[in-house]
């Protein structure tokens, strides 16, 4: 019999029905993240011991429906199953196999994540002890010396997106053991702490003893804590390779800086400024707070001395003064709070608003998306269809006027005005002056009918982000992109355009889109874990070009 292998991207769709045809791929302790498996897709009931035993993972299973997939050359990969297999529901069971290659025999530590799936893992035949939960589950597991054979059985549940990732822990890591107290030294029981590098700055949850136990990168960091009245942060900490260090702290500091910001004149309140902590020496921002609905804010700063400052929409800098004077605030630990520190600044708002709800004719007040065009119409995308606002009148269009009966989750305007809808379930609509012009839909190569996202890059294609991945459309055909060419998770929210660049924020990761080639980009965190904060729904550039 003659083994064929068929390569489509990254993927690669093995010919065979027997285990002695499947080669199990082989990943190295020297990475942290193993990201080269074999994965099978059952239909039937399992004996999972007896499978584990016998090693006969593939026997019965049909050729297309095993999948091997060598994503090594990306970092941080999360595999969604749910974008290789059709259809996957309650009957389903996932092989998930894979080798492991040790230098020596030593113990080590492992992170899995899994949605949508429950698990087992079984290392050499051993089942591994996994905490409950569904993200950054920690265990440890002895890998012997050469090949250790991985093989993790997933149950799919709940929507059946199910996806997972294995870890390993970089044994360089250092460790931060914290325990936090309050004032009258009791435990900071289920609070939170942040550790802030220069960079980044990341909350966790202590547990009932007011501890947390946290691997992290070598480098420079400070920890911060607070039970909302009072605070306290740790001087700089540096931390080397392999280094344990515990930390008490205590909240005993009560020197927080508040005040408001508001419009010259009016005195009306302005939410959503970012007023920032300066160090008054170096003047690098340190800390931003932002300001509420009712224009106030609040910064708890570390000892030391430091300036107020906020950036008006014309992104110049207004540090707060008093008779022309930037004040410095001077932090020690007999400092008391400083209270009415209160900026008047020009409106940052360039138009007035009215109000329009369903007295007003729309179809519901409940607003997924909002638009603009460039005929100043506003367009509402809302659960029960599309209501259009020309400052007069409203006019409204759903499943009576052709539209599909679903909610509209994303709305867009192109080039040649033409608006397009993306819907929860129900695909995408090319729309204009009432008039559906296309609908398309998984039947016409979209990847799924889940749109979360739309935009236009410099060539006139427009660009859709659904469930399973990227969808570029030209000349009426797609082509697509999943987690398997190295977009996140593939679960594409949002998609922005900055000069011949085209970013994608997806439910776990950032990448880079340029004529075909995709760049992923390694968000910096503190260890291997999964982190909130690589879920991206907006991408935007400042005046400075960061991105944001």
């Amino acid at each position: 019999m003659i083994k064929k292998i068929f390569f489509l991207g990254n993927l690669v769709l093995m010919s065979n029905f027997f285990c002695s045809q499947v080669q199990i791929p082989l990943n190295s302790t020297d990475k942290t993240s193993v990201n080269k498996w074999t994965i099978a897709k059952f239909n039937d009931s399992l004996d999972i011991q007896k499978l584990i035993e016998s090693e006969d993972y593939f026997s019965s299973v049909n050729k297309d429906e095993i999948k091997s997939l060598n994503l090594s050359k990306f970092n941080n990969v999360t595999f969604s199953l749910y974008q290789i297999f059709e259809e996957i529901n309650f009957n389903n069971t996932f092989i998930i196999t894979s080798n492991i290659e040790s230098k020596t025999e030593s113990k080590y530590s492992f992170i899995y994540n899994n949605v949508d799936m429950s698990s087992e893992i079984y290392i050499n035949g051993e089942k591994a002890l996994l905490p409950d939960g569904l993200w950054n589950l920690k265990f440890e597991h002895l890998l012997k010396k050469g090949k250790n054979r991985i093989v993790i059985v997933g149950k799919p549940n709940g929507s059946y997106k199910s996806s997972f990732s294995l870890k390993i822990n970089d044994k360089k890591l250092a460790k931060i053991k914290v325990k936090v107290l309050k004032e009258n030294l009791n435990p900071h029981n289920n609070g939170y702490f942040a550790i802030k590098s220069e960079k980044l700055l990341q909350f966790f949850q202590l547990d009932e003893k007011g501890e947390y136990e946290i691997s992290i990168n070598p480098g420079h960091y400070r920890i911060y804590s607070s039970n909302g009245e009072y605070y306290k942060w740790t001087e700089n900490l540096s931390l080397l390779e392999n280094e344990i260090l515990k930390k008490e702290i205590i909240l005993d500091q009560k020197s927080e800086i508040t005040g408001t910001v508001s419009t010259i004149g009016s005195g009306n309140p302005h939410p959503g400024i970012k007023v920032s902590l300066i160090d008054s020496k170096t003047k690098n921002v340190f800390f931003t707070s932002t300001t509420n609905s009712s224009g106030k804010f609040i910064i708890d700063p570390p000892f030391g001395n430091w300036n107020l400052k906020i950036n008006d929409k014309n992104n110049k800098d207004i540090y707060y003064e008093k008779n022309g004077d930037v004040i410095e605030f001077k932090i020690t630990r007999n400092s008391s709070s400083a209270k009415n520190n209160n900026f008047e600044i020009p409106t940052q708002v360039n138009t007035s608003w009215g109000k329009v709800t369903m007295f007003d004719g729309m179809l519901s007040n409940s607003m997924q998306k909002t638009l603009i065009s460039k005929k100043d119409i506003l367009y509402f995308a809302t659960f029960n269809g599309l209501s259009v606002y020309d400052g007069l009148t409203v006019k409204n269009y759903n499943y009576v006027s052709g539209l599909p009966s679903d909610p509209i989750s994303i709305i867009f305007e192109d080039k040649d005005e033409y608006i397009w809808l993306g819907f929860r379930t129900k695909g995408l609509i090319q729309w204009k002056d009432g008039e559906i012009i296309n609908h398309f839909t998984k039947e016409h190569g979209l990847p799924s009918n889940i749109i979360a996202s739309i935009n236009q890059d410099n060539d006139g294609n427009i660009l859709i982000g659904t469930s399973k991945g990227l969808s570029v459309l030209k000349n009426k055909k797609f082509t697509s992109y999943n987690f398997t060419n190295g977009i996140g998770d593939g679960y594409i929210r949002c998609i922005t355009v900055i000069g011949n660049n085209i970013w994608i924020g997806t439910s776990n990761g950032l990448a880079i889109f340029n004529e075909g080639i995709i760049k992923p980009i390694d968000i910096e965190i503190f260890n291997n874990e999964n982190w909130n904060g690589r879920n991206i729904n907006v991408i935007k550039k400042d005046h400075q070009n960061n991105i944001w």
